[in-house]
């Protein structure tokens, strides 16, 4: 159970079994679908809970004045048992317009009061709303969780696949492996929203007494495309630059997106970066080292792929292997904007693929 006040991912919150509030939440970030499940749980009313728990009051952010907002934050029940709840949703222009009145009257809020939640989808952390409600409230992000070192970040894998294994067994009604749980998040290009919405599908193709596995994820989410990929990201770090080439060219003729490409080659690469932070904690000189760290980095021992990973990592050499996770970072980002387009994603995938090889 996390304390109630604070800024907190989305994945930790959903993770918690608390539902008591304080007087002022926010919920904000770019997945629509994480923040609907979040306001589900704050009512009392997701999918995972057994009966709802607050009486919820929507009201639309976008075209709304201060006065509606305020008298059903003032209306009580006269016995004062209605667990009501007000909850602003698309409110960033409602923030926008009334700021300074907001600000005021969120600082004399009382822990008793009619609870406000505020559902917006941007919400800087210099503003004087977001210190207030990060020291008096509770304010809930939600994005796939990162984590932070130095100037750096990366995605939290881990926590990702645990929320999808719980997320599978707890609503879906089948067992998922992690190692197939973070698979099938970066196939859907850190969608959650079709992320969960594969989890439902492929569990219709999982037998009671099974968990479904790596093999099965790429079969039935990402069929031939995802297979194709992950051959090319071999050729690569084997050396064959002509053999990547080739079968990068096949997947984008075959419409698939460079963002899409790139989801599943970044989750493959970041193994051996992690890989590279195991081996760095382990006793010098150990015999077998690289093998074990490869192994908790993620590679199976399973059909050769932890014996063929160590001869690839010794030839990717750890200079490139230590840039990997600042490389694959800022191609993300030239993805998402100057290189968005196919044919300047398609380039940078080229010189990603010649780099490796």
């Amino acid at each position: 159970m996390i304390p109630m006040i604070g800024t907190h991912n989305a994945l930790d919150f959903l993770s918690s079994g608390d539902t008591q509030l304080p007087a002022t939440t926010a919920v904000f970030g770019p997945q629509r679908y994480l923040q609907g499940l979040v306001l589900d749980h704050l009512t009392g009313s997701g999918a995972e809970q057994e009966s709802g728990e607050h009486f919820a009051i929507s009201i639309d952010g976008s075209n709304c004045e201060w006065v509606e907002v305020a008298d059903q934050l003032n209306c009580r029940s006269l016995f004062g048992d209605d667990n009501k709840i007000v909850i602003v949703r698309d409110a960033d222009e409602f923030v926008k317009k009334f700021r300074e009145r907001l600000e005021t009257f969120l600082a004399g809020r009382r822990p008793d009061d009619v609870p406000l939640v505020l559902a917006v989808g941007t919400w800087p952390a210099t503003t004087r709303l977001y210190k207030l409600i990060d020291q008096t409230g509770l304010q809930i992000q939600c994005d796939a969780p990162v984590i932070k070192s130095g100037r750096s970040s990366s995605s939290d894998t881990g926590k990702l696949g645990k929320w999808l294994v719980a997320r599978a067994s707890g609503v879906h009604g089948f067992k998922i492996d992690a190692d197939a749980a973070r698979l099938l998040f970066e196939l859907c290009e850190g969608d959650f929203g079709r992320a969960d919405q594969e989890l439902a599908r492929v569990g219709l193709y999982v037998e009671q007494d099974q968990s479904m596995g790596r093999k099965q994820v790429q079969d039935l989410v990402g069929g031939w495309r995802s297979q194709t990929m992950f051959e090319a990201i071999d050729a690569a770090v084997e050396g064959q630059a002509a053999i990547a080439m080739k079968l990068v060219d096949r997947l984008l003729k075959s419409g698939e997106h460079p963002l899409a490409l790139f989801g599943q080659l970044a989750w493959s690469l970041r193994r051996y970066s992690q890989a590279v932070r195991v081996l760095d904690r382990m006793p010098k000189g150990g015999k077998g080292a690289m093998r074990d760290a490869l192994q908790q980095a993620g590679f199976r021992n399973f059909r050769g792929e932890l014996e063929r990973a160590e001869p690839r990592m010794r030839r990717l050499g750890r200079n490139r292997v230590e840039q990997l996770s600042t490389v694959l970072l800022e191609i993300d980002r030239a993805l998402k904007g100057s290189h968005s387009r196919e044919d300047r994603g398609r380039l940078i995938l080229e010189k990603l693929v010649f780099w490796l090889a």
